[in-house]
């Protein structure tokens, strides 16, 4: 969350850092905005856990998201009320899962798949507004099932993620060498009990 990346692509992490990654997680503070806690988290590790970073530039196989066509789907993004809640909501449907999405950039949508996918995504759209979508998929199995298997595993009722992007959103990933950053830990101390 602090370094708006994913955790793929954080490397150099002791294993104690997953118990302490999932409090962090937890204790994000409602009234900030999310830059505001990035920072504030950026902070509090920096502070308490003496974490000492640098970003690297690696490429790898990954997407670029793409227009499927010459217009995408997405919708304009409607005024909201400055109170009115912003941003991008998972959920789960009775055949997969969704995401709902309310004043957002096409930079916001791309994080998303690269958290589901693990692999890096980039913004290939050339899409500069803000937008309001629903996105509705169902996640397949990660690994194909055995040769050996001698059951039939059904196909899952509802369009994979790729397929939904297309059909909802007018959108593609294409796959392509990804040149994106990763984040180096350099020096992390496990904090005393206090």
């Amino acid at each position: 969350m602090a370094y708006q990346t994913h955790e793929a692509d954080v490397v150099g992490l002791p294993r104690w850092s997953s118990a302490a990654t999932s409090i962090l997680k937890r204790s994000r503070d409602r009234a900030l905005s999310l830059d505001q806690a990035r920072l504030a988290v950026r902070d509090l590790l920096h502070d308490r856990w003496g974490l000492v970073i640098h970003v690297s530039s690696r490429v790898e196989r990954g997407y670029a998201l793409k227009l499927a066509g010459p217009d995408s789907k997405l919708k304009i993004a409607m005024p909201r009320l400055e109170d009115e809640r912003r941003g991008i909501s998972p959920g789960v449907t009775k055949t997969g899962e969704q995401l709902s999405g309310r004043d957002v950039a096409v930079s916001d949508l791309v994080f998303r798949p690269t958290n589901m996918i693990r692999m890096p995504v980039t913004d290939g759209t050339g899409l500069s507004g803000r937008y309001d979508f629903l996105l509705e998929w169902t996640p397949r199995p990660e690994a194909p099932p055995s040769l050996s298997s001698q059951e039939s595993t059904p196909e899952p009722e509802g369009p994979s993620l790729a397929d939904a992007l297309q059909s909802q959103l007018g959108l593609k990933l294409n796959p392509q060498n990804i040149n994106h950053d990763v984040v180096v830990v350099d020096k992390l101390e496990k904090p005393s009990a206090n």
